[in-house]
């Protein structure tokens, strides 16, 4: 039977799925953040040496061809020269052309990378060509230059780091990759880790290691599982315990009760055969059979306590219980005020007359219950003072039924039995009954209470 736990406060998909969305709020937040550095980033590898554009070839063939082109050619020969001197850029590379001393706009080629079919152009946002022209002193190269007609500024101005993003973006796509993967690895190392634990604990308890508790380490359904299994080895432990002690217990009651049977079984056996032979006069024959009867009654209470021992250690876990009449319940408890007052005692038996014709019924075990009022009356009768009266005293309240006695302790014997082996025995019972037992010893006084 599976011990009751709280209602567990996070399941393993949860967490899951939590972790799933911080692994992704993350990764997309540091893609975002490297996405929006390209350029510092740019910048930085270009001013420590780590990119380099070589620009300065085909510059320099520009600027030795640029003496022999008219920029503002009225022919299509001279526009023809034009396009073969701005042929000479690179992919990533534009060329502006303004006036010497007015800085009006002559001319201009924009790199070929500046154009909507280049993917990176696009991922970058960048917009219209005309509006994404940098002149600064990182990106352009300003040369004042003598071509055949004029004297005219030559912006030489770079995209290269055009080239530059497919690898950065790529990099940072990686890196994002790997900020999402690391949470959730990292969750699931953890549950491999308590999947291996909770194996390595249920080998130790197939070992028959039982000592060693099981660490709850969540509060998910691994935990509830760690927690059961951890309610499973003790109850293991106690049932092993138990057991053990119990056996032990049964050994020990054996090898007493063998030990004390055997004297007085001889000393009977030897007074029978006495007077088996008629060896001795009636007077004496009378004395042996006298032997012989408390002989008997000595045996028997040892056959008694041997019970009341079983009772108490047996693994009964439940009785099969009937409905039991309140008189057939009141019929028992008066044969056994009867004996006691035939043994010498006086009883005040009290009870209301109407529950004697009540038809009320209660679930219960008459044989069991039988046991119960015979302990009971039994121990009054070992350690009881005759010479006081016995309370007895039987209600009914609120559906349950009270038995409540009281008697004086004899002076020879004011302690109840050591081991209280009987009351054990009715504390078993009436707890399969769903019941109590209440015993209490002030002075030379001792009540018992018994509800159900």
């Amino acid at each position: 039977m599976l011990k009751n736990t709280e209602l567990k406060k996070t399941t393993v998909t949860g967490k899951f799925l939590a972790v799933l969305f911080c692994a992704t709020v993350l990764a997309v937040s540091c893609f975002l953040f490297l996405y929006h550095q390209r350029d510092p980033a740019y910048i930085f590898l270009y001013e420590h040496g780590l990119i380099n554009h070589d620009r300065e070839d085909w510059i320099e063939e520009f600027l030795d061809r640029a003496g022999e082109i008219v920029i503002a050619p009225d022919d299509a020969e001279g526009l023809r020269r034009v396009d073969e001197l701005f042929d000479l850029r690179d992919y990533y590379s534009g060329i502006i052309i303004y006036t010497h001393d007015t800085e009006m706009y002559i001319n201009a080629v924009y790199p070929a990378a500046m154009n909507d079919s280049n993917l990176i152009w696009r991922l970058t946002g960048s917009q219209s060509v005309v509006y994404q022209v940098k002149l600064d002193s990182l990106t352009t190269i300003k040369k004042t230059v003598a071509f055949q007609d004029q004297t005219a500024n030559v912006y030489f101005f770079s995209y290269h780091y055009l080239s530059f993003y497919p690898w950065y973006l790529g990099a940072s796509l990686l890196f994002s990759v790997v900020i999402f993967l690391a949470p959730i690895l990292w969750f699931l190392h953890r549950k491999v880790r308590e999947i291996k634990s909770l194996k390595n604990e249920i080998l130790y308890m197939a070992e028959g290691n039982l000592e060693r508790p099981i660490l709850v380490k969540s509060r998910d359904e691994f935990g509830i599982l760690a927690e059961q299994l951890d309610y499973l080895r003790k109850s293991l432990n106690d049932t092993i315990r138990g057991e053990r002690e119990s056996r032990e217990a049964n050994s020990d009651l054996i090898r007493a009760m063998s030990h004390d049977l055997r004297t007085p079984l001889t000393i009977l056996s030897g007074y029978l055969e006495i007077v088996k032979l008629h060896r001795g006069d009636a007077a004496m024959e009378e004395q042996y059979l006298d032997s012989c009867l408390n002989k008997v009654l000595e045996i028997r209470e040892l056959s008694d306590r041997m019970f009341e021992y079983a009772m108490v250690y047996e693994t009964q876990e439940d009785l099969e219980l009937e409905e039991v009449p309140i008189p057939t319940l009141l019929d028992q408890l008066q044969e056994n005020v009867n004996f006691m007052e035939l043994a010498g005692f006086t009883v005040d038996f009290d009870v209301e007359t109407d529950l004697w014709e009540s038809t009320v019924t209660f679930p219960g075990n008459p044989l069991a219950l039988k046991r119960v009022f015979n302990n009971l009356f039994s121990n009054i009768l070992k350690y009881g003072e005759k010479k006081q009266p016995v309370k007895a005293a039987f209600s009914m309240e609120n559906g349950h039924w009270r038995l409540a006695l009281r008697n004086h302790v004899k002076q020879s014997d004011k302690t109840v039995e050591s081991n209280r082996i009987g009351l054990k025995s009715v504390e078993k019972i009436l707890a399969l009954h769903g019941g109590s037992v209440y015993s209490l010893q002030a002075g030379e006084v001792f009540s018992v209470e018994v509800t159900v």
